[in-house]
């Protein structure tokens, strides 16, 4: 996503990263919770595939099973607190609106070169669309 700056700033632009969410083993590290924070939150963290613009970069999280998902983001909290230590989590996923008809907003805060950075996640529910 390019940023308003671009012409001012060619690198004005925010890397967003998107996992799909389910109810199959959400507190495991193999399920897809587990992957979000691996392949997800990591990629701007630990791997550094991805950069960070202004401190801040973006999650979406597709979510495809029926489930609560402010539980589920309990859930990824839990994992980021006990299994992923390595991602250097300063605040878990915490809510956030950011605009007032969308309830599923949340930001996390990481420690990335000796810095802390921003990861808004944006939780889109698509549960009723998958047979």
């Amino acid at each position: 996503v390019k940023s308003k700056d671009i012409f001012k700033d060619t690198t004005a632009y925010y890397d967003i990263e998107c996992k799909r969410l389910d109810n199959n083993n959400q507190n495991g590290e193999k399920g897809l919770n587990g992957k979000y924070i691996s392949n997800g939150i990591a990629r701007f963290t630990t791997d550094k595939k991805y950069q960070f613009y202004n401190h801040t970069a973006g999650m979406i999280g597709f979510v495809v099973s029926k489930m609560d998902i402010d539980e589920n983001v309990r859930f990824i909290n839990q994992l980021l607190k006990n299994t992923f230590i390595n991602i250097n989590t300063e605040k878990e996923l915490t809510q956030k609106q950011i605009t007032p008809d969308f309830k599923y907003s949340y930001y996390s805060l990481h420690k990335v070169d000796n810095s802390s950075k921003i990861i808004y996640h944006l939780m889109f529910n698509f549960s009723k669309q998958i047979q």
